[in-house]
């Protein structure tokens, strides 16, 4: 498509950037409604009386800055609209370092070590890289980076005090097998991969090998360029058809859909958006190229699969270059404009609705399959609670032939949540780990390829 465009953010997921931001356009400078006629309004005086007594009567200092974030905050819950949001600046700074696809640390992937999001647990350690050379493994929980506490932190703002300048040293006190251990990194440039690879054997009875490319999300300006040497890998092994794994892809950059659509399309509209003001335009059609990837093609998609997933999922599906296997996806129709701010925060506004090639909304719709199949890479978790029982008993609770041990509390209330099996990730940076075993979506679509 030729000429400039304004790039959107198309992420389904609030909270860190990496989830979901894209390009950083400027903030456009608005006047006041009838100049200072908005602050003599009811609620513009009563947004400074509040402000007036809070600064001069209430019981403790307060913080200028963190009142006017929280009033930005608030202004945004007031739109009803969970994709138009606030990002605060080490959180936003984070991110775009993300979509860089570049940051200087010690290459590792992570999860939240506690249920409510908080501490750093090591998931993934890359193989060659500065946590490896230090010793780091999988399962690790990180308490300190240099004299930070990590354990209450949430995940997104722990990352900061891991990462750091190019050469410099980290000093991490870890938890691991009831220990504790003090292991020091040297951090250095990290390459954030989105695409990870392998190649399955044809189903029974059928011949040739057959390619998986899954991809984790589109917050990276490198993941076009992963995407072509991977299905250029594909093409040297001689695969017979193709599985595109876009499973709990919460999206990401609007440009790396783009390309990544195109990488298997010769033709075809993308995707149409439609404004404010109800102007239809295709904003993006594919057009031939000699790397196009032309082998049969499945994809896999679950509820969890948005935005930039959504987008490619409707191009191949309604141009009629892929099959869908899995479930209805999210639904996440529209997209937003990321502006960076004056003190380096980032808000995401909602300005555009896009529509599938035959110009379908799936707004709070999702996309529907061609194959209906349940994700069962995951066990039903089991998760129950009373009341009434003696505060601080102790009570045995048999189920499923299991006898659990729970607790009340003060209250007289107890309850259990089963902890969720996640999946295996390889230790290697781009390799794909799969279980045929547990996963009827991708034995579906290796059927499916065995039959054509």
């Amino acid at each position: 498509m030729q000429g400039m465009k304004r790039e959107y953010l198309i992420g389904a997921v609030v909270g860190v950037v990496a989830a979901g931001a894209i390009g950083f356009a400027q903030l456009r400078s608005v006047a006041a409604p009838n100049g200072d006629a908005l602050w003599q309004s009811p609620n513009g005086k009563a947004f400074l009386e509040t402000y007036g007594a809070l600064k001069n009567e209430y019981l403790r200092p307060v913080n200028d800055a963190k009142l006017l974030e929280g009033a930005l905050s608030g202004m945004l819950v007031a739109l009803d609209d969970e994709f138009t949001y606030y990002i605060p600046p080490a959180q936003a700074n984070t991110g775009r370092e993300d979509l860089n696809g570049e940051f200087f640390g010690i290459g590792i992937g992570i999860l939240p070590a506690n249920k409510n999001g908080t501490g750093v647990q090591v998931e993934t350690v890359y193989s060659g890289s500065p946590a490896a050379e230090a010793g780091l493994v999988a399962g690790d929980i990180i308490l300190k980076a240099g004299d930070k506490e990590l354990g209450a932190l949430p995940l997104d703002e722990a990352v900061r005090y891991v990462r750091g300048p190019s050469g410099s040293q980290v000093k991490l006190l870890i938890f691991r097998d009831g220990a504790r251990l003090t292991l020091t990194a040297t951090r250095r440039k990290i390459t954030k991969v989105n695409v990870e690879t392998t190649v399955l054997p044809a189903p029974a009875g059928q011949t040739g090998q057959i390619g998986y490319v899954a991809i984790s999300d589109f917050a990276n300006w490198k993941l076009a360029d992963q995407l072509q040497t991977a299905l250029a890998d594909m093409k040297k092994r001689g695969v017979k058809g193709l599985v595109l794994d876009l499973r709990g892809n919460p999206g990401g950059l609007v440009a790396e859909a783009e390309a990544v659509a195109d990488a298997f399309l010769s033709k075809g509209d993308v995707y149409i958006t439609r404004d404010r003001n109800k102007v239809v335009k295709v904003e993006f059609a594919a057009t031939p190229s000699g790397s196009d990837f032309t082998a049969p093609l499945i994809v896999l998609v679950n509820s969890s699969s948005a935005s930039a997933s959504e987008i490619v999922t409707a191009a191949l599906q309604e141009n009629g270059r892929a099959k869908i296997v899995g479930e209805k996806t999210y639904g996440k129709g529209v997209a937003n404009s990321p502006e960076k701010l004056s003190n380096e925060g980032q808000l995401n506004v909602t300005v555009i609705e896009w529509l599938t090639p035959k110009r379908n909304s799936i707004f709070k719709k999702g996309i529907t399959p061609d194959y209906s199949v349940a994700d069962t890479r995951f066990e039903k978790l089991l998760a129950f609670e009373g009341v009434n029982a003696k505060p601080g008993s102790k009570l045995e609770v048999k189920v499923n032939g299991q006898t659990l041990q729970l607790v009340a509390d003060k209250d007289g209330r107890f309850q259990y949540q089963q902890s969720p099996t996640r999946l295996k990730s390889s230790a290697t940076q781009g390799q794909a780990t799969v279980d045929l075993a547990k996963d009827a979506q991708l034995r579906k679509a290796l059927e499916l390829l065995g039959a054509k």
